[in-house]
């Protein structure tokens, strides 16, 4: 093998948000801060255990590009206020469980953050009076990484599973 030939495999921290239908993920370089990639991955609400696979298919092909330094995902119980049911807090519990045990099987660093401290980290202040969580989320990610290509709705928004993995890079982006 020719030295020349030789290409140096990434550094990245995943940043991955779950929740019952979605899974954002945002793959930054941890030297550079450099967004690599970016998703919304479709789950099947219907079976937890099916998501295990849908998550584990995900990685297979992710592995061998980068050295995954860490995986961080939302500390869960902790980002979440009014107006979440009860049973919405639960499913929430049991696929975080299940997402950070599918990881840690497969002998990945896992790591837990609380979304305000993970903003609060990434852009100096958790939220700014006056404005929705997604919002202040969507600008600011979008200072960081303008190459992000946002797709729109026909009314005009971003599209469901947008805030999915814009949450998603700012974990990525935690240290």
């Amino acid at each position: 093998m020719e030295l020349s030939n030789r290409v140096e495999k990434r550094t990245v921290r995943i940043g991955l948000d779950c929740s019952s239908k979605k899974m954002g993920v945002g793959i930054v370089d941890v030297k550079s801060k450099e967004l690599l990639k970016y998703e919304t991955v479709k789950l099947d609400a219907d079976s937890m255990f099916k998501n295990v696979e849908i998550i584990e298919e995900w990685f297979y092909p992710i592995e061998p590009q980068y050295i995954i330094q860490e995986i961080v995902i939302e500390d869960y119980l902790m980002g979440f206020s009014g107006g979440t049911s009860q049973h919405t807090l639960m499913l929430l519990c049991q696929i975080n469980t299940l997402l950070e045990f599918t990881l840690m099987k497969k002998q990945f660093s896992v790591r837990k953050i609380n979304v305000q401290t993970a903003r609060k980290e990434v852009f100096g202040k958790a939220r700014v009076n006056g404005k929705k969580p997604k919002e202040y989320v969507f600008e600011q990610v979008m200072k960081l990484y303008p190459e992000i290509i946002i797709e729109l709705g026909r009314t005009g928004k971003p599209k469901a599973g947008t805030d999915d993995f814009l949450d998603a890079i700012v974990l990525a982006c935690t240290s």
